[in-house]
């Protein structure tokens, strides 16, 4: 990295080899940065497995608060509270016994504000270490969960450091809907105490951003959609076959990602077939015609999802169905 660069640490509890589509974000923020100048570190969980390559790390230990309190009130931390008392949960999450109140509202409580706590004090710990040796120009801290957001509030009123609050998610307009109204209460009075420490929000889509300025609004706030890194797509076409089912994923095609995907079953003579664009869809029945001499040639759609999606990146009107 050049000394020259201004540097960002970035807050993040998930980051590969985390799985998930968590530490993505965070991922593909640090490794584009230095093209715009800005050296990132990125602080998270220690877990197995190999680190992103070219990027700065500071791993922590992590505690799990749900796993001590089972442990010490001697339940089995791998198995649910409810199924080791016996007590039935309904499909839909209402708790409707006395018992699974009591058990979802101690929940609340002893996970409050999340069940990622067990990650503040060690967070903290590492990060203050980390800037009373090195300056950096900012902070982004990106949830869920929230705790990054509550370690990044600490750390840039001790350090005086400007603050970005990464939202790939909105906080309690999406995270407290289940909760009891006391919790609710608080978790919302938490989310204004800590945002307004904040310099900038930025988040994933307009309407999420409609919904957060709705409670912060003061605050600059800005929309950076989820993407694609096309280093991952560097490979146009890839087949396998597993158990007589042929499996192919089309990708990258005149340096767009034609994302498409299809699984064709033989000996059922069945197949399925997404595409985000109609010339991945015509890449994939290009495949199956040519290599598996499938005599398949439907009309061309594309999901409507997709077909929005295909649209707003390209300007093209696709054909699409419900």
């Amino acid at each position: 990295f050049d000394y020259k660069m201004k540097k960002v640490l970035i807050i993040s509890f998930y980051l590969p080899p985390s799985p998930g589509i968590g530490g993505q974000r965070p991922y593909r923020l640090a490794k584009y940065f230095p093209k715009y100048g800005w050296e990132p570190i990125v602080l998270t969980v220690a877990r197995n497995g190999k680190l992103p390559k070219d990027i700065r790390v500071i791993e922590t230990d992590y505690k799990d608060i749900t796993t001590m309190v089972k442990s010490r009130f001697g339940f089995n931390p791998k198995k649910t509270v409810h199924e080791q008392l016996g007590i039935a949960v309904s499909k839909n999450f209402n708790f409707p016994t006395w018992k699974s109140k009591i058990i979802k509202l101690s929940n609340e409580i002893i996970t409050f504000p999340d069940n990622k706590k067990g990650w503040y004090n060690f967070a903290l710990k590492s990060a203050s270490d980390f800037l009373e040796i090195e300056k950096v120009d900012a902070i982004i801290s990106t949830s869920p969960p929230i705790i990054s957001h509550l370690i990044a509030k600490k750390l840039k009123r001790k350090y005086k450091i400007l603050w970005v609050a990464d939202f790939r998610d909105p906080w309690t307009q999406t995270y407290s809907s289940r909760k009891f109204r006391l919790i609710k209460y608080f978790d919302r009075r938490l989310e204004l105490a800590t945002i307004s420490n904040a310099n900038a929000l930025v988040s994933v889509t307009n309407p999420y951003i409609e919904k957060i300025r709705a409670l912060h609004k003061d605050k600059k706030i800005y929309c950076v959609t989820n993407g694609y890194d096309p280093d991952d797509f560097n490979k146009k076409c890839s087949i396998e076959t597993e158990d007589g089912i042929i499996k192919c994923s089309v990708n990258k095609y005149d340096s767009f990602p034609h994302y498409a995907c299809f699984y064709y079953d033989p000996k059922k003579q069945r197949l399925l077939i997404s595409a985000m664009t109609i010339k991945g869809f015509d890449k994939s029945i290009e495949v199956l015609n040519n290599k598996y001499n499938i005599n398949y040639n439907p009309d061309k759609i594309a999901s409507s999802a997709m077909a929005i999606g295909a649209e707003k990146l390209t300007g093209i009107k696709f054909p699409s169905r419900k």
